[in-house]
């Protein structure tokens, strides 16, 4: 696995530093070197993530049943509530097929979500995990703050695949987004690198801009480096 190292810029800057992954490097993540770059343009850099045009999660066929295997009798949305039943409200998201924590496994990576029927109306009281499913094993289930499986690529060439998931919270007003890189070779979890806040989607309070961002990524001797284009448009 390749070291990581951050360079994370603005379109309309020439060049920008950059410095050491932050985050935690459990077990199967190596500590990460530092180092300074500038870059004048993106040559040589791949695009991981457009956030104007995201790539498209595969319909799961079984959604039920692998809810039912993960969490047990479950409502899809706070509308079946009304009725008796099951409190527990789930999503599942994802279902992207490949190796994750070994190479040449048969491997699913999931993002289930859970909240609870009980919950009062408008809090943001979900819990995701991220779960790597070979047949019906549990391989991987993590509990994290991201609420979208946003894409899934072997970065490093390593032959398993690295996953980029996405943040955001329904009572932020400026509708932020945040995505990580994180790992899960040797069926451990590892955050690869945090980008933080990336785009603001909603016109609130005094903001007259909206912001996306394009996520890059490039392989560099035995370093991966990682950079975040971010756009600004006014306010409608």
């Amino acid at each position: 696995m390749k070291t990581h190292v951050a360079c994370l810029t603005a379109m309309m800057c020439v060049a920008a530093s950059c410095a050491s992954v932050p985050g935690a490097t459990p077990l199967a993540a190596p500590a990460a070197s530092a180092s300074a770059i500038a870059d004048t343009g993106n040559e040589g850099w791949t695009v991981l993530v457009d956030f104007d045009n995201p790539p498209q999660m595969p319909v799961i066929a079984e959604h039920d049943t692998i809810l039912n295997r993960l969490v047990g009798a479950h409502r899809h949305d706070r509308k079946e509530c009304a009725s008796e039943g099951p409190k527990t409200i789930a999503t599942l998201q994802g279902g992207i097929e490949g190796a994750f924590t070994v190479v040449g496994a048969k491997e699913t990576a999931y993002l289930v979500t859970t909240s609870s029927c009980d919950a009062p109306p408008g809090q943001d009281n979900d819990k995701h995990r991220l779960v790597v499913l070979a047949a019906d094993k549990v391989i991987v289930e993590k509990e994290i703050p991201e609420h979208v499986l946003l894409a899934v690529k072997d970065l490093d060439a390593d032959g398993d695949n690295e996953i980029v998931v996405v943040s955001g919270r329904k009572e932020d007003a400026a509708g932020s987004y945040s995505a990580r890189v994180i790992d899960t070779e040797g069926a451990q979890f590892a955050e690869m690198f945090d980008f933080g806040e990336l785009a603001w989607t909603k016109c609130a309070g005094n903001r007259k801009t909206l912001q996306s961002a394009t996520i890059l990524y490039r392989v560099k001797g035995a370093s991966l480096e990682y950079k975040a284009d971010k756009r600004q448009k006014p306010c409608p």
